[in-house]
């Protein structure tokens, strides 16, 4: 993972693929400061509903608690539709 991240600085990785890693490794506290950092950068991966088993592991509502409040509305929104939301 820290050649992965490592990368990410020289070259563009979608944050929605690192959380993806994360998530798969059971590490939610990256996976979901990744998932922020897809949010603010608008990365348009996160359009698509994550509707794989693959992101069971984030759907505890405890752990979206934890994001900060502004971005919290949209990974939950993002976690648990299967719409793209508003303006979908």
């Amino acid at each position: 993972m820290k050649t992965l991240e490592a990368l990410a600085l020289e070259l563009y990785i979608p944050p929605y693929a690192i959380a993806q890693v994360h998530a798969g490794l059971r590490v939610v506290d990256r996976a979901f400061a990744w998932l922020e950092r897809g949010i603010e950068e608008h990365a348009v991966h996160l359009a698509i509903p994550p509707t794989e088993p693959k992101w069971d592991v984030l759907r505890g509502e405890s752990a979206v608690r934890r994001l900060a409040a502004p971005v919290r509305a949209a990974v939950y929104e993002f976690l648990r539709s299967g719409g793209g939301g508003e303006g979908a």
